[in-house]
């Protein structure tokens, strides 16, 4: 049975800033966004690996969930806009 390495802190800073890069990249570039839209997690990683962002699934849930939300996500989190999907509001 093999076990994994743990990160030391510097790795684990990198990683994480590799996920924020990435997904940095895909909320700013609109063909990279259409090229990961409908991808799995393991396509996602090996997508970022490609562009040399290198991360784990944990470092993506992290980067994701800790990362800034622009104007109009703002907006909208705090009920100043609507968002209509299929016909439905």
């Amino acid at each position: 049975m093999s076990t994994v390495e743990p990160k030391n802190k510097e790795d684990f800073i990198i990683s994480i800033e590799n996920a924020k890069q990435f997904v940095e990249k895909i909320t700013t570039d609109a063909a990279l966004a259409e090229r990961v839209n409908g991808l799995t997690l393991q396509e996602d990683l090996a997508l970022a690996k490609e562009l040399g962002l290198e991360f784990t699934e944990e470092d993506l849930k992290e980067a994701l969930n800790n990362r800034e939300l622009d104007p109009e996500e703002l907006d909208e989190a705090a009920g100043g806009g609507l968002v209509v999907k299929d016909g439905y509001v």
